[in-house]
Formats: C-alpha cells, structure tokens, sequence
C-alpha cells in the first residue's frame, strides 16, 4: 500500500470513528471521557512505538559504527603491509642497483 493508500485509510477510519461516536446514544460527558480515554491509549500506543524505532535507530547507528571501525581497523593493516611491502622493493631495488653499479 502507497502512501496515499494509507493516509486514505486512515482519514476513512478517524472519519468512521467520529460518525460512531456522534450517533451513538450516550451523553455528551460520556462522550468526552470515551474520547479522551481513546485518546489516552493512542497516545500510549504513539509512544511505545516511538521508542522501538529510537532503540532500533540506536542499535543501527552501534552495529554501523562497529562496521566502521572494523573497516578502519582493516584499511590501517592493509596500509601497513603495503608500506612494509613497498620499504623491502625499495631495499631491493636498491640492493640491484648497487650490485649494477660494481
């Protein structure tokens, strides 16, 4: 389902459940205090979501940065052994360059 899919979905359903709530036979305080309630649990619901997606953003951004650091860690390695690599041509190099020379 598409966005607007579901931003119909959800006017259709908020639309449904106010039509429900002003016909049914109850006092307007009863109303107010079933609202207010619903509410009440909406919001509950509104924030435990929430903090599932900051936990799963957090637990993300940690295995991210593990990889990063792993990454790093690697490329520095690699880097070393291309440096070590690179002094031992050069030593040769200069090594066959000295014995060209005699």
């Amino acid at each position: 389902m598409g966005k607007k899919g579901l931003v119909s979905v959800v006017i259709a359903g908020v639309a449904g459940f106010v039509t429900g709530i002003l016909i049914a036979p109850k006092s307007g305080e009863e109303t107010r205090k079933e609202l207010k309630q619903k509410a009440q649990v909406k919001r509950e619901e509104a924030n435990k979501k929430m903090n599932d997606v900051n936990l799963a953003l957090k637990k993300g951004r940690t295995e991210v940065e593990g990889f990063a650091k792993n990454v790093a860690d690697h490329a520095g390695a690699l880097g070393e052994d291309a440096k070590t690599r690179a002094a031992r041509v050069a030593e040769e190099a200069k090594r066959t360059a000295d014995k060209v020379q005699k």
